[in-house]
């Protein structure tokens, strides 16, 4: 039987004051950190004419946390920020945003490892799905884009090129059950020429359009 896992994924733009994406199979929304706003925000650390400039911590108003390094009263150089729903990044930071290497933490078990840049994933990342699926390789923008491969809990996997969260080019994928395909993927579905070969060396080999052979 032929089979194409589909994937689509699209990940948010991420600063402080930011939405940051849970990569999964779709994305929800993780909270909203407000450093800027100190009403009942308790701040504590080294201080120069009233403002953080060094080690410190502050605990924000909507709960959320983060201790670390600060400059002009923003996080700036390592730190970990904690969100109040459990979600939590730890890593580099530049004028309040993360910026350079890191890790973030979701509450539902899904988990990022890697670069990012003004808040955004980019760069060669790993980032691990709650469902257990794992995708290791090139973000842009905060989206899968370029080169990289996918890691399925059921054994199938998915190598090549992806655009906008989704495998689009040339692509090949080993299926758990021993067939195979390689050829054109575009938004996440078989479309274009292909072969796919069956666990007994059958090969079927000619075009699909958004997933279906055309006999």
């Amino acid at each position: 039987m032929l089979r194409s896992p589909l994937l689509v994924v699209s990940l948010l733009s991420f600063s402080l004051g930011f939405p940051q994406p849970h990569l999964a199979q779709e994305v929800d929304e993780s909270p909203t950190p407000s450093p800027e706003v100190m009403g009942e925000t308790r701040c504590e650390g080294e201080m120069e004419n009233g403002v953080l400039q060094g080690i410190g911590r502050c605990d924000y108003d909507n709960g959320d946390r983060y201790e670390g390094e600060f400059r002009d009263g923003q996080p700036h150089g390592e730190g970990l920020y904690v969100f109040a729903n459990g979600d939590r990044y730890e890593g580099a930071f530049e004028a309040g945003q993360p910026h350079g290497e890191g890790v973030w933490e979701f509450h539902d078990g899904s988990r990022y490892e890697g670069p990012s840049v003004n808040g955004r994933f980019q760069g060669l990342g790993t980032y691990g799905f709650a469902e257990g699926d794992v995708y290791e390789g090139n973000f842009e923008r905060g989206e899968m884009t370029g080169e990289g491969r996918l890691l399925f809990q059921n054994g199938d996997r998915c190598e090549g090129e992806f655009q906008d969260g989704m495998l689009h080019g040339q692509v090949s994928c080993e299926y758990d059950n021993g067939e195979r395909y390689e050829g054109e993927f575009r938004n996440g579905m078989k479309h274009g020429l292909g072969v796919y070969t069956l666990e007994d060396g059958t090969q079927v080999e000619g075009r699909w359009v958004e997933g279906e052979f055309q006999e």
